[in-house]
Order: structure tokens, then C-alpha cells, then sequence
């Protein structure tokens, strides 16, 4: 288990912060972009969800993506509007 964990490590560090979604959550996201997949629109909703969002990227980064975004959205347990 540790060679994966270590391999684990490697590959969240090696994610260029260009192409990191945790990045891209907590410097570039903005609410109405979070708004326009979730359907909420309530700010305080928003930012607790960004919030999840970035403590989740924390442990396992991901490359940014759209689809990879609405994953996230969706392993969070909130809707993601088509």
C-alpha cells in the first residue's frame, strides 16, 4: 500500500498547476460559473460548496476539465444542471 500511496503522491504533484482543479477551484472558479452547473444561487450555498470542493481537491487533486468538474459536483451529492 505504501508504493501506491507514494505513486499517488507523485501523480497530485505532477499535475502542472495550469491543468490542476484545485487550482483552477480556489483562484479561478468564480460563483456564477458554480451557479451556472448547480443551479444555485444562493452565495453562501456557492462558497460552501467551493469550499468542499477545494478541502476534496486537497486530498486528490484532478485535472482540470469540465467533465471532471461535474464529477466532483456529483461525488459531492449535488445536482449538476445540463
Amino acid at each position: 500500500m505504501k508504493h501506491i500511496k507514494d505513486f499517488e503522491s507523485f501523480l497530485n504533484e505532477a499535475i502542472d498547476k495550469s491543468k490542476s482543479m484545485l487550482h483552477f477551484v480556489t483562484q479561478e472558479m468564480s460563483s456564477g460559473m458554480l451557479a451556472s452547473w448547480t443551479d444555485i444561487t444562493d452565495y453562501k450555498s456557492l462558497d460552501k460548496i467551493k469550499g468542499e470542493m477545494a478541502a476534496e481537491l486537497q486530498k486528490n487533486d484532478m485535472e482540470y476539465s469540465l467533465d471532471n468538474v461535474k464529477k466532483l459536483l456529483k461525488e459531492l451529492g449535488y445536482k449538476v444542471a445540463k
